[in-house]
C-alpha cells in the first residue's frame, strides 16, 4: 500500500527484455528508506518488488501482465520513473490510499502553466472515468493528485511546483502516456451498492410472468428472477420461439418493471401507492414498441 507521495525520481540504468517479461535496474539519487530484496516499491505507480540490491540501485522484474496494463514497457534506459516506498502503518498519510495496482493508461493531450503550477489534461477510458469526481483523489505515475477539471473523455491535474521537481511530470509531452489508478474508495462504494441491489432484486419475490402469442395465452410456471435473465416463450403448436429479456429497473419507493425482446419492448411501473411490496407480478400481453 501507498500514499501516493513521491520521494524522488529515478534513472533506469539497465532495462534487459526478453518474451517472459522485463527487467530494470533502477538507480535512486538518493531513498530516505533503507531497501532490502522482497521489499514492494511503487515505480510509476506499479507496485513491484524488488528481487536484487546492489551497492546504488535495486532491480526489479515486470510480468507480462503489467506491461499490458502499464507503460513501462515504453520505458527505456536513461528514463526517469518517481519511486515510493511502501507504506508503514506509522506513516503520515499525506495523499491517498494508494495500490500500486494500474488500472489503465491514459494519455497526457494538453499542458498549460497556471500561475506557478502547470495544469495537465488527460484522456481516460471510461473504466477509469467512472471513478472520477471534481476533487477527488486520482493516481498519475503514482502521483496522488486533486482533479482540478473533468469531461467526458477525461479529467484535468494541477501539478505545484514541488510536485514538477520531484517527479517526471516536467518531462511530459502531449502524447505521452501514463499509468492511472482510480481511487480505491470509489470501487469499494461500487461493489458493494451493486451487491446490495442484487441482492434485493433477488429477495424481490416469484415473479409469474404470461405472455399472449398468436395462438392463445401461455402461462409461465413461478420462478425467481435475477437480474438479466432471459425468458423463452414457445408457443403451444411449437413453431415460434421469442427471447424476452427483463429488467428490475427502479425498486424504491416504486417498482419499475422493464422488459425487452426483438420485436417488442415495455415497461410495468407500479407506483407505491398502489403496490406495497413487489412479491408477484403478472403480465397478460405484450405492448408494441414506443407505446
Amino acid at each position: 500500500m501507498f500514499t501516493g507521495i513521491i520521494k524522488e525520481s529515478a534513472a533506469i540504468v539497465v532495462k534487459d527484455e526478453s518474451p517472459d517479461g522485463l527487467l530494470f535496474e533502477i538507480q535512486p539519487d538518493e531513498l530516505e528508506v533503507v531497501l532490502k530484496p522482497g521489499d514492494s516499491i511503487s515505480v510509476d505507480g506499479v507496485c513491484l518488488t524488488i528481487t536484487e540490491l546492489k551497492e546504488k540501485s535495486f532491480v526489479v522484474e515486470v510480468t507480462p501482465e503489467t506491461l499490458r496494463k502499464t507503460n513501462l514497457g515504453d520505458r527505456d534506459s536513461g528514463d526517469r520513473v518517481n519511486l515510493e516506498p511502501a507504506a508503514r502503518l506509522k506513516d503520515f498519510l499525506g495523499g491517498h490510499l494508494v495500490q500500486g495496482h494500474v488500472d489503465t493508461t491514459g494519455e497526457v493531450c494538453s499542458v498549460r502553466t497556471e500561475g506557478n503550477s502547470k495544469v495537465f489534461y488527460i484522456k481516460a477510458s471510461p473504466d477509469v472515468m467512472r471513478y472520477c469526481v471534481m476533487k477527488g483523489s486520482i493516481t498519475v505515475n503514482g502521483v496522488s493528485l486533486t482533479i482540478s477539471g473533468l469531461d467526458e473523455e477525461g479529467f484535468e491535474v494541477t501539478v505545484i511546483p514541488h510536485t514538477l521537481k520531484v517527479t517526471n511530470f516536467s518531462n511530459f509531452q502531449i502524447g505521452v502516456h501514463v499509468n492511472l489508478e482510480a481511487d480505491i474508495m470509489s470501487k469499494y462504494v461500487e461493489s458493494h451498492v451493486s451487491s446490495y441491489i442484487q441482492d434485493y432484486v433477488r429477495r424481490l419475490g416469484k415473479l409469474v410472468i404470461a405472455t399472449v402469442l398468436s395462438s392463445g395465452l401461455l402461462l409461465a410456471e413461478a420462478f425467481t428472477i435475477i437480474p438479466n435473465t432471459v425468458l423463452v416463450y414457445r408457443d403451444q403448436a411449437g413453431t415460434q420461439e421469442m427471447g424476452l429479456r427483463v429488467h428490475v429497473a427502479r425498486y424504491h419507493p416504486d417498482i419499475v418493471l422493464e422488459w425487452e425482446s426483438l420485436r417488442d419492448q415495455g415497461t410495468v411501473h407500479m407506483y407505491r401507492k398502489a403496490v406495497k411490496e413487489g412479491q408477484e407480478f403478472t403480465l397478460d400481453g405484450l405492448f408494441e414498441v414506443g407505446v
